[in-house]
């Protein structure tokens, strides 16, 4: 009977001691491992998180850069900044058919060849500014002056050329040498009131 039971506790005891081992062993690779894994884990999320980041990034730069270009619905403007008066007018013009599909880089490139006179002031595809620069006066004002010893009235035309819109028998000889000085160098008037009055106090 005594030996009986020492043949089942023996299988036992061997048994639970191979059980326990084995759960120790168990527990130190995972506790051991565990952190491991869990960077590499963490490393392949972040890694994944940046690819799609920058995939997004790109994917709004080229929709930005697609959007950017002239198409049928783009207007056009002429800025013409006159230096003497220091207004501008704008004049809007429709595209030519060379300039769809162009973006800001390829309708810089095609100004610069074709119409060196105008700078790209701005690019949109709503609307784009072409900027040229004049040492005259806009079509805006009135100009008053001397010729040929005479007061004279000049308005521009379009293109920026001297219209005559007003010939005086006034003699400049009789004003005063500081007005003299003002017509040689010219007057700038806004209206035609402003240039009516001059004359009646130059008479």
């Amino acid at each position: 009977m005594v030996r009986r039971r020492r043949s089942i506790v023996i299988p036992l005891l061997v048994v639970a001691i191979f059980s326990a081992s084995m759960g120790y062993i168990f527990g130190y690779y995972t506790y051991n491992r565990s952190p491991r894994l869990t960077e590499i884990e963490n490393n392949i999320d972040n890694t994944n998180n940046l690819n799609s980041e920058n995939k997004s990034d790109s994917n709004i730069v080229n929709v930005a850069t697609q959007k950017e270009i002239v198409n049928n619905e783009t207007k056009i403007i002429f800025r013409t900044y006159y230096e003497r008066c220091k207004e501008s007018v704008d004049t809007e013009s429709t595209l030519n058919d060379n300039m769809i599909g162009l973006n800001e880089e390829g309708f810089n490139e095609l100004i610069l060849n074709t119409m060196p006179q105008f700078d790209l002031f701005s690019f949109s595809k709503d609307e784009i500014v072409l900027l040229e620069k004049k040492q005259d006066i806009c079509p805006k004002h009135y100009l008053i002056t001397e010729y040929n010893g005479y007061i004279i009235v000049y308005r521009f035309n379009e293109e920026g050329q001297r219209v005559i819109f007003q010939e005086t028998r006034i003699p400049v000889s009789i004003l005063p040498p500081v007005d003299q000085e003002k017509l040689k160098n010219g007057i700038i008037k806004n209206s035609e009131e402003e240039v009516t009055s001059l004359l009646e106090d130059y008479s």
